[in-house]
């Protein structure tokens, strides 16, 4: 049964309906070759724009190592300025406040008297919150710089795109008028 099924749809089928050169507007062989070569132009383009564009996840990558190394490569020096103080100034106070808190752990470990551990305990643990929520900080505009660094590197690709369809900018006059192309 499913041998003749095949068998019925592959007779509804016709290669000049399939192939008809006329459903895209190509009456004359100067039209086809007319789209061919608008084919091979847009194909030097993209290859162009792919040779400058750049990688997303690479960015993202380099955004993750070193703060603001993602918007830097993309060309956007102040986001790029602005990502890796933030994220030094919070990771840096979080590390700070973390030792305090643990030098006044070593104390609390040590002490001996009812008032004196109930002190030094509270020392220590108000600093130990305040690293954690500098921490904390810290993973958010991590995050977010990872979101900003694809942003960022969308926008810088679509300038490049945009500058290399400036330079294929092509007019040229024709018997029949002006033709724009790029």
């Amino acid at each position: 049964l499913t041998v003749l099924s095949i068998n019925i749809y592959a007779k509804d089928f016709n290669i000049m309906d399939f192939s008809r050169p006329d459903k895209y507007g190509w009456n004359t062989f100067e039209k086809r070759q007319k789209a061919v070569n608008d084919l091979a132009n847009r194909q030097k383009l993209l290859q162009l724009y792919e040779m400058e564009k750049q990688d997303i996840v690479g960015n993202v990558m380099k955004s993750v190592i070193i703060p603001g190394w993602g918007q830097y490569h993309a060309k956007d020096y102040s986001k790029g300025q602005v990502f890796l103080g933030l994220e030094t100034v919070m990771l840096l106070t979080s590390y700070y406040l973390y030792e305090q808190s643990m030098n006044k752990y070593d104390r609390y470990k040590h002490a001996t008297q009812i008032d004196e551990i109930h002190r030094l305990y509270n020392d220590a643990s108000r600093p130990y919150r305040f690293a954690q929520t500098f921490f904390g900080a810290y993973l958010a505009i991590l995050v977010y710089n990872c979101y900003d660094s694809i942003d960022t590197t969308n926008k810088y690709n679509a300038k490049i795109w945009e500058k290399i369809e400036k330079k294929s900018l092509d007019i040229s006059i024709t018997p029949t008028g002006l033709t724009l192309r790029f």
